[in-house]
């Protein structure tokens, strides 16, 4: 992210609601045997420092966004994007993105969701990122069996649904990497899905008890905590919390595969995380559950292609990019933790 605040130097606790901040009575705020108090980092500079009302807008923002990602319930009170200043809004999301970079764990409100496209300005740096999908080129990308992916191409997106094929997917193989991408649903009960290290799309289908599998789905679908659900590892790890955003908003996904360590955050939340050594024996989780897959999940390859799956409703899938790993690499997502 490119930051303007500095971590280290903190302000006092701000109480927010309906979007306003009050700091007249600031002070350093410390840990009670109750609760934590959330403290907010001290900006240095905005990105309106030519104008004080906004820099001043921008600041109350920044405050509001940070409390807003480790609050519960309605604390935080975000107000409709609609009624704020350009310059807040961006303070907004920025904060929220600097709380999440500091442990916050709440999604961003799906009003606010557009807002992350400032340029570079908001995103994160995407240093050693590739573009696989740009919105106009399909260059690389191909239909179940092998055929060229000639669209339908809609909002700058792939969509797969009747695309002729099962999956809509790249001609390149990845085996350790960070997948970045857009993915919108058409209805809350969508079917689809996000596959990486799938080895053979061209038998990819049918039923897994029957059929053996290669790759790992990341679900497309309704909102929920399960097996099934958006942002879990298909019927292997459930999704660790209700982070589908409403019918026709865009959700941000990624996806870290490093080795046996797969993790998925949607939204700005880690939904799954799965070790595949962990799971040894065929058609059983670690725990003894049964799963449908044939296969030990821990004996699946680990190189495949990235594919967009067509399960008889449309989704669409923008702004795909990826980054492989240099085989030292060992971050927080992808490391022993």
């Amino acid at each position: 992210m490119r930051a303007h605040f500095r971590p280290a130097a903190l302000m006092a606790a701000m109480t927010i609601c309906l979007g306003m901040v009050d700091d007249s009575n600031a002070q350093e705020t410390t840990e009670t045997s109750a609760s934590k108090e959330i403290v907010v980092p001290e900006i240095e500079s905005t990105p309106f420092d030519d104008s004080q009302q906004k820099s001043k807008l921008y600041r109350e923002g920044f405050a509001t966004g940070y409390h807003w990602a480790f609050s519960k319930g309605h604390q935080g009170c975000p107000t409709h994007p609609s009624l704020r200043n350009l310059a807040f809004i961006r303070g907004w999301v920025e904060g929220w993105q600097a709380a999440i970079a500091d442990g916050g764990t709440r999604s961003l409100p799906g009003l606010y969701a557009k807002y992350l496209k400032w340029d570079d300005e908001v995103r994160p740096e995407e240093t050693g990122f590739r573009s696989l999908f740009d919105g106009t080129s399909t260059d690389g990308w191909l239909v179940a069996p092998n055929k060229p992916y000639a669209g339908p191409l809609e909002e700058g997106a792939i969509q797969p649904h009747k695309a002729g094929g099962r999956y809509v997917y790249h001609d390149d193989v990845f085996e350790n990497f960070e997948l970045r991408l857009e993915v919108k649903q058409s209805s809350e009960k969508t079917n689809s899905g996000i596959f990486i290290r799938l080895v053979d799309p061209t038998k990819h289908f049918g039923n897994p008890k029957k059929n053996p599998r290669s790759g790992f789905e990341i679900q497309v679908g309704p909102g929920g905590t399960g097996n099934h659900d958006f942002g879990a590892i298909y019927d292997l790890v459930p999704a660790a919390e209700n982070v589908q955003r409403p019918v026709g908003e865009w959700n941000e996904v990624q996806v870290y595969a490093n080795g046996p360590r797969i993790v998925v955050t949607v939204n700005g939340l880690r939904t799954a995380t799965l070790n595949a050594d962990e799971w040894a024996e065929p058609g059983k989780r670690p725990d003894g559950t049964n799963h449908k897959f044939l296969a030990a999940i821990a004996e699946l390859p680990r190189r495949g292609h990235i594919g967009f799956q067509d399960h008889g409703s449309k989704a669409w899938f923008r702004n795909v990019r990826i980054r492989e790993l240099p085989s030292s690499e060992r971050s927080e997502l992808g490391g022993e933790n």
